[in-house]
């Protein structure tokens, strides 16, 4: 989950969207996260947070935090997938089963002309 955002709850383009918005907020979130660890002169050198610290467990915690959103957002996407190609199955099995048929009507037919 996202933020408390399952991938069952939201349509498909509500879920892209947030995707795309937490992706541009990512980086002012991360930069708020770091100014409270900041002090004096390490605010401007950091550009307010929006730059590495000095701080290696804060740096490490980000980059943990970094990786499990990333991996969130593959979970979601996959789900998404995963209905997209279910939904894929559902409706292309009878076209398919049905032009197997047709095909073999035809070549039936062919036949029985005396065409081949």
């Amino acid at each position: 989950m996202i933020a408390g955002l399952a991938s069952e709850e939201a349509p498909a383009a509500v879920a892209l969207a947030y995707m795309f918005l937490l992706d541009l907020l990512r980086p002012f979130r991360i930069a708020r996260l770091r100014s409270g660890a900041l002090h004096g002169g390490e605010y401007i050198t950091t550009l307010g947070g929006l730059l590495s610290t000095r701080h290696r467990e804060l740096e490490r915690a980000i980059a943990v935090a970094r990786e499990e959103a990333a991996l969130s957002k593959r979970i979601l996407f996959l789900s998404r997938t995963q209905q997209v190609f279910h939904l894929w199955h559902v409706v292309h099995k009878p076209f398919s089963y049905t032009f197997a048929v047709l095909v073999l009507i035809h070549i039936g037919v062919v036949l029985m002309m005396g065409f081949f």
